[in-house]
């Protein structure tokens, strides 16, 4: 028994008895008998510790005696004698007993303990994580072994007897087992027939070249091998300690290619990555083409790696290439025709809290189904709605029929029905849930970037990242669907409003195809100024959206800001266009709006394409666009969800340059 057990057992009584001995030796200065007298009581207190320890000592030598007998009766001395090395602990991590295999094979026999806890021998975990578990695996002296613990009830305390098996040979070979399982790498040059307009067959080659030469130089890091499947389409395979060093370094490929110019411009070419880890080659390689599915439905520019709870990415902080070539839309028109046909009735439904591009490309995909024969409602709830005013002029103008409340429609779907999801493809923010859940047939029309949880059971799957709005689709759509025009004035603005609202008036994520279904639109009738109505605002919600502006505080040249006003009848609207509104404050490149609905905060984010706010919610739970997202937080508290925002937005500019978003 050690010193150190004794003065950290026993500290008050030492400290009494050093504070008697010095009032002991003082007194007997002065008055000598008081003193002596003091003297032999700090004696007697000494003489009670002392016998106290010896009384606990013999009570815990016949305690390990029972954990001999417990552990085989037919032998005293089995702990002592154990081919194994093992350590007794006290209830307080305090270290009670050893054998000689310890001494000899964990702590050496030129080792003296000093410390009386178990810390310095179990990675300097405690008896109280220790105990939790069966077996725990631990480091000392540059050995590995698996802890196994066994606890045994005494009178004055538990014990517990940890058996150290030294395992270093195998668990190494586990980890290099690991480190040279294969993965399979998947990389695509995003959108390289695009830039067939731009150069030349021969500027082209070189460019081709250049960018294949980058990508095998830095292939070249690791090992592997590397091969060309098809144009700006390569496979790899990789061992996972290579795997583990790409990902440390975040795809710096990604921003090499992106960075790669030709004749002292910026090209424009960017990857697309997809990594499939887990179980045989064939295994990876089909989790590798989920990733890249991922990667490209994200709007590419990224790499997306498979896991077991769903898929890590890295990059995506570039807007995705436009694609040009309009075969696809063409393939699902008449996709779409074939498929309706066949069934009696069809339901449109788009998210919660429906705005007007889901509101608009619902009106606009009625039009067209119908005109094929059969029977379509949109599926929304009007009082959750935030595109009241469109709802409002479409039953003005015949289609006060053509809407269906949620609950509804739930029982009246059936086998034969068609369930459009327009505006989204994530199952838990359709307007009704339920209503998904009992649809057997499944068709998905989205531009939002593609996000793990997405729709999966869907017959047709349009998902176009590129385009501006459901509403850019919807109108190309339109011009295949039907042999002749079906889009009327009134659907045309319908629809124009949807591009409209997404891209803030024409001013973000605009392609040729945007302005190519407007003008298409434009020629079915649609009206600027009709559309223009549909984001008037009174004036109180003007008053209200400046005043949440002038609450904007400034964090990392992001502009956050809050509503704390049940009061206000569409918060939502409010919240969203404030948080448009500061994004016109100097040096702003991103806005938040808190507000506070159904006992949970929610944040309304946009970007003017700096910031891919879409990485920032998603970091929180939510999604939606690069430059408009939104999530909703489970708690109550505006200062306890602003703490989450700034670690999200700390997250993202801290990996902004091809980090884990």
């Amino acid at each position: 028994m050690s010193f150190k057990y004794i003065l950290k057992k026993h500290y008050p009584s030492i400290l009494l008895i050093v504070l008697t001995l010095a009032l002991s030796a003082v007194t007997m200065l002065y008055y000598f008998e008081i003193g002596l007298g003091c003297l032999i009581l700090t004696g007697l207190l000494a003489t009670l510790i002392v016998i106290k320890d010896r009384r606990s000592f013999k009570n815990m030598l016949s305690d390990i005696a029972a954990v001999n007998s417990s552990l085989d009766p037919s032998g005293r001395d089995l702990l002592d004698s154990f081919p194994m090395p093992v350590l007794v602990s006290d209830e307080n991590g305090v270290i009670v007993w050893y054998n000689s295999r310890f001494s000899e094979n964990v702590m050496g026999k030129d080792i003296v303990i000093e410390d009386t806890t178990i810390e310095q021998f179990t990675s300097g975990l405690g008896i109280d994580s220790i105990k939790l578990n069966t077996s725990t695996d631990i480091e000392y002296n540059g050995k590995k072994y698996t802890l196994f613990q066994n606890p045994v009830t005494r009178r004055d305390g538990d014990l517990y007897v940890l058996y150290f098996n030294e395992d270093t040979v195998l668990k190494n070979i586990k980890v290099e087992y690991d480190l040279a399982h294969p993965a399979v790498m998947l990389i695509s040059v995003d959108s390289i027939e695009d830039l067939y307009n731009s150069y030349s067959d021969s500027e082209l080659a070189e460019i081709t070249s250049g960018v294949e030469k980058l990508i095998e130089s830095w292939f070249g890091k690791y090992s592997g091998f590397l091969r060309r499947i098809g144009n700006g389409r390569f496979i790899a395979v990789i061992e996972e300690r290579y795997i583990r060093q790409i990902i440390n370094e975040r795809f710096d490929i990604l921003e090499q290619v992106r960075s790669f110019s030709y004749n002292d411009h910026i090209v424009g070419v960017t990857l697309s990555i997809g990594v499939g880890r887990s179980g045989n080659i064939e295994e990876c390689e089909n989790d590798a083409r989920q990733a890249i599915d991922m990667a490209l439905g994200r709007g590419g520019d990224q790499a997306a790696v498979r896991t077991d709870s769903g898929f890590d990415f890295f990059g995506g902080i570039s807007n995705g290439m436009e694609k040009r070539t309009k075969v696809r839309t063409r393939v699902v028109a008449n996709a779409i025709k074939e498929l309706v046909g066949d069934y009696k009735k069809v339901y449109i439904m788009g998210h919660r809290f429906s705005d007007l591009d889901a509101i608009g490309a619902a009106i606009g995909l009625h039009k067209l189904i119908s005109s094929l024969g059969v029977e379509t409602k949109i599926v929304v709830n009007k009082k959750t709605s935030l595109a009241s005013s469109l709802i409002n002029m479409a039953e003005e103008k015949g289609y006060s029929q053509a809407f269906i409340d949620p609950i509804r429609a739930e029982f009246e779907i059936d086998d034969k029905t068609v369930l459009f999801v327009i505006d989204t493809h994530r199952p838990d923010y359709v307007e009704s849930p339920d209503l998904y859940s009992k649809a057997k047939t499944v068709v998905v029309i989205d531009h939002h970037r593609k996000t793990v949880d997405y729709i999966q059971n869907a017959v047709i799957f349009y998902h176009e990242p590129h385009a501006s709005s459901t509403c850019e689709m919807v109108s190309e759509l339109a011009q295949y669907i039907s042999k002749k025009p079906v889009i009327g004035q009134f659907e045309a603005n319908a629809l124009l409003s949807g591009i409209a609202l997404d891209t803030k008036n024409f001013v973000l994520r605009t392609g040729v195809r945007t302005f190519e279904a407007a003008a298409y639109l434009r020629g079915r009738g649609a009206d600027t100024v009709e559309v223009k109505q549909f984001f008037s605002n009174s004036i109180e919600t003007n008053k209200q959206k400046n005043e949440i502006v002038s609450k904007a505080v400034t964090y990392r040249n992001s502009a956050i800001s809050y509503v704390n006003d049940n009061s206000i009848k569409e918060l939502r609207i409010v919240a969203s266009q404030a948080a448009d509104e500061m994004l016109y404050i100097s040096d702003i490149n991103a806005s938040y709006v808190l507000f506070k609905q159904d006992g949970r905060i929610n944040i309304s984010a946009r970007s003017m394409g700096k910031v891919n706010v879409q990485l920032v919610m998603e970091r929180l739970g939510g999604g939606g666009h690069q430059t408009m997202a939104a999530c909703q937080l489970e708690c109550e508290e505006f200062e306890q969800a602003a703490t989450l925002l700034k670690e999200a937005i700390d997250f993202y500019d801290n990996n902004s340059n091809g980090g884990n978003n």
